[in-house]
């Protein structure tokens, strides 16, 4: 789905990572150059047993948006548990002068979270969260205008994810395992109001994931973060159109970007070391390695929208394919308030279903 940073409610985070430089290993393939990583709020323990909330209202007369966020953490000497809500709505943003509002930006939207982390012991610890975001009549404003425009009418965002951390000593410094689950859905529509034309999809991707860390100090020598992650993806898809007023659309088959009950799955194995080679200069390197492999319905058939024929998915598309992702980089910081970074990347990303 094209979803983007709009999806990401402010309420949940706790901080904003920028990663420069190779980050493959622990982000995989797609971060080669570095990652943007947004850090959601995380439930701690050894607390009080007290209960602490607050309640933000939030208004803007520039783009005629108001929103209210709530939230609420609580913990005692080895349970912790935090919860978010909000709900928001975003209107026509307005320009100076004779420009004036901007028609078709508007929407509404809400998010909800909940974190949880049980210490079992001294060294253990385990954590559950999940987070979600439903989001409504988001104009797409790229190639959009009156009488031709396109818009999610919906779109929502489901992450969950449980782990279970160990600190077996000093050197071997911490082994985690953590099981995921994310569901990415939405309905893009276009409005083709000059033909009288509506065209509707709806997709919904599936992801199912485990991956086990493990992280070693080794003082003065580095560190080293190893492990390997496996990746389940189902897609759910379907295309219809027929007419503005229409409620009961006809489904089109040849109309889908993506062919139904399609998957995608991988599986990898990655490495990364740092260490200070004297107090002003730091390496960084990691690698990984893996495979990806598409699979498509024996019987599915891509559409020529041009020609208007079809043809059998190709094998090749189906096969395993490897994938891979190295980096290395060197940072010089002669002083606290200014560093220098120089390293080189390459790789084979995943290919796009």
């Amino acid at each position: 789905p094209n979803q983007s940073f709009s999806t990401i409610d402010a309420t949940m985070m706790d901080r904003i990572e920028v990663l420069r430089g190779t980050s493959s290993a622990s982000l995989g393939s797609d971060a080669l150059g570095g990652a943007i990583n947004f850090l959601s709020t995380q439930a701690s323990v050894r607390g009080t047993g007290e209960v602490h909330t607050s309640v933000v209202a939030r208004g803007a007369g520039a783009e005629s948006s108001a929103g209210l966020e709530g939230r609420a953490n609580w913990s005692t000497d080895r349970f912790g548990a935090v919860a978010t809500a909000s709900a928001r709505h975003m209107g026509n943003p307005v320009a100076g002068g004779a420009i004036g509002a901007q028609p078709f930006n508007s929407y509404n939207e809400w998010s909800a979270s909940g974190n949880v982390a049980v210490e079992i012991s001294d060294r253990q610890l385990v954590r559950a969260a999940v987070q979600t975001t439903q989001q409504y009549d988001v104009l797409r404003a790229y190639g959009s205008s009156p009488l031709d425009f396109r818009k999610f009418t919906r779109q929502n965002r489901l992450l969950s994810y449980a782990r279970y951390e160990v600190q077996p000593n000093d050197l071997f410094r911490s082994a985690r395992v953590t099981l995921s689950y994310q569901r990415q859905g939405e309905r893009f529509e276009r409005f083709r109001v000059a033909k009288n034309v509506r065209e509707r999809e709806d997709l919904t991707v599936h992801t199912m994931g485990v991956q086990a860390e493990t992280q070693f100090d080794f003082s003065r020598l580095g560190n080293i973060v190893a492990g390997v992650d496996m990746y389940l993806d189902r897609i759910e898809s379907a295309a219809s159109t027929g007419a503005l007023a229409d409620e009961q659309l006809i489904l089109i088959r040849s109309m889908a970007r993506y062919v139904p009950k399609s998957q995608y799955d991988s599986a990898n194995a990655f490495i990364s070391y740092d260490v200070d080679l004297v107090p002003t200069l730091r390496l960084f390197a990691e690698g990984r390695g893996g495979y990806v492999r598409i699979g498509v319905p024996s019987d599915a058939r891509l559409f020529d929208r041009l020609g208007g024929g079809e043809a059998a998915i190709l094998p090749a598309v189906q096969s395993i394919v490897g994938v891979y992702g190295w980096g290395a980089h060197l940072r010089y910081q002669p002083i606290s308030a200014a560093s220098f970074s120089a390293g080189a990347t390459g790789g084979f990303r995943a290919p796009n279903i």
